[in-house]
């Protein structure tokens, strides 16, 4: 069997959005990694290290509905390149501890932060979140931005993280969810173009929540706006291939077209759904 972090890898190596992603359009920018005198700034990173459907706006929408301040702890569940966690500190100046498998991505995520000079409040773990031991009764908020698909055991995480927050703490995820039992084609596909073993139903993922002593305050089926926002993407692309070549390479490109390509079909065909749910410990 491949493992997850093998899928995740071949799935990123396909995403434009990645470290040299990164790297490449800071360069092309002025505003190079490797220079110890250029100043980089959050607000510089904001279109870059947020690769989640709506990017900062997505996560501006969850500091709101989750009520994020300058007093919280928050845990990022798959906190990739850590700019939701960045963007997070910087707007609210809460703490946030990002967790992520990857150990590339992990360490670029310090990287970035500290050069944006937010260490002393983001800190990440490199580590995979179906069997790390996270502290109970911890955290007052927590975030899953399209990170729980990833995971094996969907359930047995789902029912565990209300053990992670405070007693009133909340909890926000944007996530895939099947309305159908997946086809091994379709399974196939999920597994190949977003490196997701498989999915559950809408009511499965709100049951696992409440058994973990969530309860659900807002749940919004997500599936049309994230469907557009897909082909955008595509089109985007499309749009912006010279550009792009020139400063991320043909190859690069044309691996990141096939990807968006590939999410674009995985909607298109029903084979996924998207979710979005805000959730307070009882």
């Amino acid at each position: 069997m491949v493992s997850t972090l093998d899928c995740l890898r071949l799935m990123y190596g396909r995403h434009l959005v990645s470290v040299r992603f990164i790297i490449s359009e800071l360069d092309d920018r002025g505003k190079s990694l490797s220079d110890a005198n250029a100043t980089i700034t959050v607000e510089d990173l904001w279109d870059l290290d947020q690769d989640h459907f709506g990017g900062k706006d997505a996560t501006a929408r969850c500091i709101e509905l989750c009520c994020i301040g300058q007093h919280g702890v928050v845990l990022d569940l798959g906190s990739g390149l850590g700019g939701t966690a960045r963007h997070m500190a910087c707007v609210t100046g809460c703490r946030v501890e990002g967790v992520e498998v990857q150990p590339d991505r992990c360490e670029f995520s310090e990287l970035l932060t500290r050069r944006v000079g937010l260490s002393s409040l983001v800190t990440f773990t490199c580590a995979d979140a179906e069997e790390y031991i996270f502290p109970t009764d911890h955290y007052t908020h927590m975030t899953a931005f399209l990170s729980i698909l990833h995971f094996r055991h969907k359930e047995r995480v789902l029912s565990s993280m209300g053990g992670w927050l405070r007693q009133g703490g909340t909890m926000y995820i944007e996530d895939y969810y099947a309305d159908h039992r997946l086809s091994d084609s379709e399974k196939q596909a999920l597994l190949n173009a977003v490196a997701c073993p498989g999915l559950i139903s809408q009511t499965g993922y709100l049951e696992c929540l409440a058994r973990g002593g969530v309860e659900v305050r807002s749940v919004e089926d997500t599936t049309t706006e994230w469907s557009r926002l897909v082909r955008q993407r595509c089109e985007d692309y499309e749009r912006e291939r010279p550009r792009n070549e020139s400063v991320h390479g043909r190859e690069v490109v044309a691996r990141a077209i096939g990807f968006a390509h590939d999410v674009d079909s995985l909607f298109q065909h029903g084979i996924v759904r998207g979710i979005r749910v805000v959730g307070v410990r009882r």
